[in-house]
């Protein structure tokens, strides 16, 4: 289990990884639209919010990619090779 774990987790936290770089930079480009929007709104919670909103996603993201493959680990690969 701890090769495949170790894989599937680290394949999802890359995933994740870069949809977090993506996101970011979209949202760096279309920094001044709402720069202008978020004067009115309190910045001072606008840190933590980002900050809880990644922490939550990338949990779900590893839990969604952990669960998979700790089911995969527990079936035998010849049984699974001669169901197909």
């Amino acid at each position: 289990m701890a090769d495949l774990g170790r894989a599937a987790l680290v394949t999802a936290f890359l995933l994740f990884v870069y949809a977090l770089v993506a996101g970011s930079l979209a949202a760096w480009k279309s920094r001044r639209r709402l720069a202008e929007s978020a004067q009115n709104a309190l910045l001072g919670s606008f840190l933590a919010t980002v900050v809880a909103a990644v922490v939550l996603l990338a949990t779900v993201a590893l839990v969604a990619a952990y669960l998979p493959a700790l089911r995969a680990s527990r079936v035998d690969p010849l049984v699974a090779l001669r169901h197909d």
